[in-house]
C-alpha cells in the first residue's frame, strides 16, 4: 500500500470505532470525535511504513505487523461529554475560593466541593485496545472521586492576603478635611481574585482599572458639586434681608488618573495614603426671593421634593424614595438631626446594608429616614431606597443648607 492508501485505511479504521459507554442509569454510543479523540492518520501511516522496513521484514511478507492507530485525547471535550450524558455520575469538582462578607468586613473561605468522574486510565486502556483492533468497544463507567484543584488550604492563604488589603488606610482630603475614606467593602471591589487551577493557588491583587472606575464613579460623585446660587430672602413686611443659602463655587475633581495611580500603589504596597485632592472651581450667581417660612413637600407619586419659602417654590428636585418592600413613611415630620457625612448600616426586612461616605444627611423622622446624597445610583424618579429620600449629591447639599433642625417636612402620595 502507498502512503496515501495507508492514510485512507487509518481514517476508515478510526471511523469504524464506536464506544458503548454504560453507566448505572444511562448508556450511550459515542464516536471518537464525540469524546475528544483525534486519530492522526498521517502519523499512523508513517508507523505502518516503518514497520515493514529494515532487517528481514521485506522477506517475511507473510508476517502481520499490528500497527495501532495513533491518537490524542482532549480531556476537556471528554469531560464535557461525560457531564452531559452522565450528569449524576460525572460531577466536576468546585474549587475552593474566597468571598467578601459585608457583615464581618472580611473575606470568608468558600470550601471546595469534591466531584466524581470516570477513571481516565481505564478509558485510555479501552482506547488503546480499540486503536489496536478497531471496532466496537464496551466500557462500563466507574465513577471515582475527583478532588478540587484549588484546596481549602489555598483559599485560607488567599483570605489572609485579601484581608490584609482590607486594612489599608486610604483617605482623600480637601483643604485638610477628610472627604472620602476607603471602607473595606469598597476595597474588596477593587481586588482581582484569580484562581490558578494548574498551580492550585489563588492570587489577590489590586486592579488599576477597577480603581480608576471607582475614582471616576463614587469618589468623583462625592467630590463634584455644581455651583450653588447665593439666595437672599426679603421679608415682605419688614424688608429685612437674610441669606438662606450661601453661594458656593462649583467643584470638579481633577487629575483623576494620578489619584487612581496613587491609590493603586498604596494598596499594592500596603502603605497608608492621605492624599489632598486637586479640584477645579466655577463661579456662583446670586438671586433674591420674598418670603419668611421654610418647609419641604415630598410627593411620593411624582417622586419629587419641593422646597418652599411661604408659598413660593424655592427649588424642586427629582428623588428616589423607598421601594415597595421598604416604603417611605407618610405624614408630617420635622428635621431632627443633620450630618455632613455618615456611614449607614442596618437590616430591614432581613436585608443587610452598609453604605459608607453618605453626604449631606438630614434626618426627618424617628424611623431613620433622611434626605441624603446618593452616589451609587442615578435612577432618580424611581423608588430605590430602604425608606430614605435619595437625592443627587448637589441637591442634598441644598436641602442640608436650606432646612435647619425643626423645618417641617410633609410626605404624601
Amino acid at each position: 500500500m502507498t502512503n496515501s492508501e495507508l492514510v485512507s485505511s487509518a481514517t476508515a479504521s478510526a471511523q469504524a470505532i464506536k464506544i458503548n459507554l454504560k453507566g448505572a442509569k444511562q448508556t450511550t454510543v459515542a464516536l471518537l470525535d464525540d469524546l475528544g479523540v483525534k486519530v492522526d492518520a498521517q502519523a499512523t501511516a508513517k508507523a505502518a511504513m516503518k514497520a515493514k522496513r529494515g532487517g528481514l521484514a521485506p522477506l517475511t511478507i507473510w508476517d502481520n505487523q499490528n500497527v495501532p492507530l495513533i491518537y490524542k485525547l482532549d480531556e476537556q471535550v471528554f469531560a464535557a461529554y461525560m457531564q452531559k450524558h452522565f450528569g449524576e455520575e460525572w460531577l466536576p469538582p468546585q474549587n475552593a475560593t474566597i468571598s467578601f462578607n459585608a457583615e464581618s468586613k472580611t473575606f470568608d473561605v468558600v470550601a471546595g466541593i469534591p466531584g466524581k468522574g470516570s477513571n481516565l486510565s481505564q478509558f485510555r486502556q479501552a482506547l488503546d485496545a480499540a486503536m489496536a483492533k478497531p471496532g466496537v468497544v464496551n466500557l462500563t463507567i466507574t465513577p471515582t472521586p475527583i478532588a478540587p484543584k484549588v484546596s481549602n488550604a489555598a483559599a485560607e492563604t488567599a483570605k489572609k492576603q485579601a484581608d490584609t488589603f482590607l486594612t489599608s488606610d486610604i483617605t482623600m482630603l480637601r483643604g485638610g478635611q477628610v472627604v472620602f475614606t476607603l471602607e473595606p467593602q469598597e476595597i474588596a471591589t477593587l481586588l482581582d481574585i484569580t484562581a490558578d487551577a494548574t498551580r492550585g493557588t489563588i492570587s489577590v491583587s489590586p486592579n488599576g482599572d477597577k480603581v480608576q472606575a471607582f475614582v471616576d464613579g463614587p469618589v468623583q460623585n462625592t467630590v463634584n458639586r455644581a455651583a450653588r446660587d447665593q439666595v437672599v430672602v426679603v421679608d415682605p413686611n419688614t424688608r429685612a434681608e437674610s441669606i438662606i443659602q450661601a453661594g458656593a463655587s462649583g467643584i470638579a475633581l481633577a487629575n483623576r488618573p494620578a489619584l487612581s495611580t496613587s491609590i493603586t500603589t498604596a494598596l499594592r504596597e500596603h502603605q497608608p495614603l492621605a492624599v489632598e485632592l486637586t479640584v477645579t472651581q466655577s463661579p456662583f450667581a446670586s438671586k433674591t426671593i420674598s418670603g419668611s417660612g421654610r418647609w419641604i413637600d415630598v410627593n411620593l407619586s411624582s417622586q419629587t421634593a419641593t422646597l418652599f419659602i411661604d408659598n413660593t417654590v424655592f427649588a424642586s428636585y427629582v428623588i428616589s424614595s423607598g421601594r415597595a418592600a421598604t416604603p417611605t413613611n407618610v405624614g408630617e415630620f420635622y428635621i431632627r438631626s443633620k450630618y455632613p457625612m455618615q456611614t449607614m448600616s442596618g437590616t430591614i426586612n432581613g436585608e443587610y446594608y452598609n453604605v459608607p461616605n453618605i453626604p449631606w444627611v438630614s434626618y426627618f423622622n424617628s424611623d431613620g429616614e433622611a434626605f441624603h446624597g446618593t452616589y451609587w445610583h442615578s435612577n432618580f424618579g424611581t423608588p430605590m431606597s430602604h425608606g430614605c429620600i435619595n437625592m443627587r449629591i448637589e441637591d442634598a447639599k441644598v436641602v442640608y443648607d436650606f432646612a435647619p433642625i425643626g423645618t417641617r417636612v410633609t410626605v404624601h402620595y
